[in-house]
């Protein structure tokens, strides 16, 4: 009797254990997005994770411990390791974050004076995207976007959440949960480099925005090589992507080489330099009306998800050592959204003359206008050597322009780095 019960609990527990391996395994699946690495620098395909990881993440960062400070980003491997350290706390800070309070500018750059880590987003993000994308939500933040954040740790256990709203220019701090001890812990671990904030030199640094990173010594950038990567084969993927049948027989060439697709009140149309235009014209009540359809009322982080979803199961196999990152998102007099995503390449923007790498309308909760330009884009050894950051942040420029690193894509070809006006 007394066997039957060992073996009775010793089953139970192996009941227990299993269903415990099952949960955390369901979790860090769910979470996964946020910590993942993103294989080979760039999405390439390699999965939801390594996707989502890399819409969310910043251009650059700064680490402020007691003994300096030290910076990443600027076309470096160290912005990727930095962000994939600091993402679960980012995470978690927007998750457990208190109601937001304005707070000054004074006071905002008393908070970078201070220990922390900041990080520098190329263009203001929705918190509510960015929230979904680090596997947590949050409505405390409602509309509001952030293009700098900053984690700071308190006394005790406690931490600030304090970013700058994009489309306001006003501050703002939050109370949240992660912890202090963690978060100094993080910090203590980097070397300082040398690297400032724009407002500690404000005499020679004026132009540019105060919190403008800068980092010391020489700077040179990989060339990268831009190409066209559409042929028929890969325009397939693009019509799967809209829902078109990319067999239909109706279609037509126009005089340039652009390939037009009809399907009742939507087209689409590939052009030859690798423009993709998609519109649906159709009324509500038809049978194609709800092509693309998001849903009754999406809200804005609904919004940029499924347009980053629909972007890179386009073109995701085509870019190659490109990432997708959020651009901007605005509202339409008429109700709707528009949204934008850029192209990247090492940490560094990619400006392309045919426009953004996607470009998408919403209205009636379903995109109505998609414009997609299809690019694929090589690192190369060779490499160019750009003016020292502290010689060019102090060149004289309009008041308030952020300067970044880019690479400028004209046509097809190798293309160097340079400094430009944000």
């Amino acid at each position: 009797m007394k066997a039957d019960v060992r073996e009775i609990l010793k089953n139970a527990a192996l009941c227990v254990l299993s269903l415990l391996a099952l949960w955390l395994a369901w979790n860090t699946w769910i979470y996964e997005p946020a910590l993942s690495p993103i294989a080979g620098g760039h999405t390439g395909g390699g999965g939801m994770a390594s996707v989502l990881t890399a819409a969310a993440k910043p251009g650059s960062g700064m680490l402020s411990g007691d003994a300096g400070r030290a910076s990443a980003g600027f076309g470096g491997a160290d912005m990727q390791v930095l962000y994939l350290r600091t993402a679960p706390l980012l995470g978690e800070a927007m998750g457990s974050a208190s109601s937001p309070e304005n707070v000054s500018e004074d006071q905002w750059l008393s908070a970078l004076r201070g220990r922390g880590v900041f990080l520098d987003y190329f263009s203001p993000v929705p918190l509510g995207a960015l929230a979904a994308w680090f596997g947590t939500s949050t409505a405390v933040f409602s509309d509001m976007e952030a293009s700098e954040m900053l984690l700071t740790p308190q006394n005790g256990d406690d931490t600030s959440f304090f970013f700058r709203d994009g489309a306001t220019g006003s501050y703002y701090r939050s109370a949240c949960a992660v912890n202090g001890v963690a978060l100094s812990q993080l910090i203590s671990e980097y070397e300082p480099d040398g690297s400032f904030f724009a407002f500690e030199h404000a005499a020679v640094y004026k132009n540019v925005p105060p919190e403008t990173i800068i980092r010391p010594g020489d700077f040179s950038l990989p060339e990268i090589r831009a190409s066209n990567p559409l042929d028929a084969e890969n325009s397939v993927r693009i019509l799967r992507a809209v829902d078109m049948n990319p067999y239909s027989n109706a279609r037509y060439t126009e005089q340039d080489g652009t390939i037009v697709y009809v399907d009742n009140a939507c087209t689409l149309r590939i052009g030859p330099g690798g423009l993709v235009r998609y519109s649906n014209k159709s009324e509500p009540g038809e049978a194609l009306w709800n092509r693309l359809f998001i849903s009754d009322k999406p809200d804005r982080a609904a919004v940029v998800e499924f347009v980053r979803r629909l972007a890179d199961d386009a073109m995701s196999q085509l870019w190659g050592d490109a990432e997708l990152y959020f651009d901007r998102l605005s509202e339409l007099p008429s109700g709707g959204f528009r949204v934008t995503f850029r192209y990247v390449v090492n940490g560094i923007p990619v400006y392309p003359e045919g426009g953004k790498a996607a470009d998408a309308v919403i209205s009636g909760g379903r995109i109505t206008e998609l414009q997609l330009y299809v690019r694929r884009y090589e690192t190369l050894r060779e490499e160019t050597a750009l003016l020292p950051m502290t010689q060019a942040a102090a060149l004289p420029t309009r008041q308030g322009g952020a300067i970044v690193t880019a690479y400028i894509d004209e046509a097809a070809g190798d293309i160097e780095p340079e400094w430009v006006l944000r």
